[in-house]
């Protein structure tokens, strides 16, 4: 008797220490799934890992793109948590992802936008906020940094492309200034922003129509289209690093702080 009950301690101990997949649930023999491939065990992301998978599945379109477009909108904090723990061959590479909507994005901001027009829309706008009073001098200073406004303008909407590669850095770098006793690599704030801000990307993306259908409310359209980024961006980060007021506070400052760095 005392044998069988020896037996059977033993074989729930071997159970629960039998290795599993993170991403399919199948019992793992060696370093590698036998289902799905994945490598087991997964190790904490690191930027050398993530670079890796980015280029691993960098002519790879048959990894989920659809399902992690639709994750990302209805449970996004789980794909950001399920990715980090391993889970990733469920998903499409952040990385690939993110790359992917700048391409579509660039298009269809060259389709959209006249750039001659977008300039002289930019200045008339700020021409109207000019003080009625002003000296020769500050007029041409404030006309010629109206023409510098207008010209940064006009590169970020037709080149979105340069503007997510060096922010996505710096937000990823105040994210992890901010949460350091989450936990959480800069590698993981990383991939957390990658992904939140390709989807911010569909969202702003629609301005590029509104802006060509309606070329005088270039301020309301950017303003928009700014607000609902960044109510994306806080609420997503807030769903992942805690649902708190203080939580809220700190990934808006982290937004921001991002732009203006």
């Amino acid at each position: 008797m005392q044998t069988e009950i020896r037996a059977s301690q033993n074989s729930l101990s071997e159970d629960a220490q039998t290795p599993v997949c993170q991403s399919c649930g199948a019992t793992v023999a060696g370093q590698y799934c036998a289902a799905c491939g994945q490598k087991y065990p997964q190790e904490r992301l690191t930027m050398k890992e993530l670079f890796h998978l980015a280029y691993e599945s960098l002519f790879d379109f048959d990894r989920g793109f659809f399902y992690t477009l639709k994750e990302l909108f209805l449970r996004p904090q789980r794909v950001i948590r399920e990715y980090i723990a391993g889970r990733r061959n469920v998903y499409m590479n952040p990385v690939k992802y993110m790359l992917i909507w700048l391409g579509l994005s660039t298009l269809v901001a060259f389709s959209f936008l006249d750039a001659e027009q977008l300039t002289k829309q930019i200045v008339q706008e700020s021409q109207w906020q000019s003080p009625r009073k002003e000296s020769v001098r500050q007029k041409e200073a404030r006309e010629k940094m109206i023409q510098k406004m207008a010209s940064a303008q006009q590169f970020i909407l037709q080149n979105p492309q340069f503007v997510y590669a060096v922010l996505v850095p710096l937000v990823s770098f105040w994210s992890l200034l901010f949460f350091r006793k989450r936990g959480y690599t800069f590698a993981e704030h990383l991939l957390m922003n990658t992904y939140i801000m390709a989807q911010t990307i569909i969202i702003v993306s629609p301005s590029y129509f509104f802006y060509y259908m309606f070329p005088g409310k270039l301020t309301t359209v950017t303003v928009c289209s700014g607000t609902a980024a960044v109510l994306y961006y806080t609420t997503v980060k807030t769903l992942v690093l805690g649902k708190t007021f203080r939580t809220v506070l700190k990934n808006l400052f982290s937004y921001v702080f991002a732009y203006l760095s």
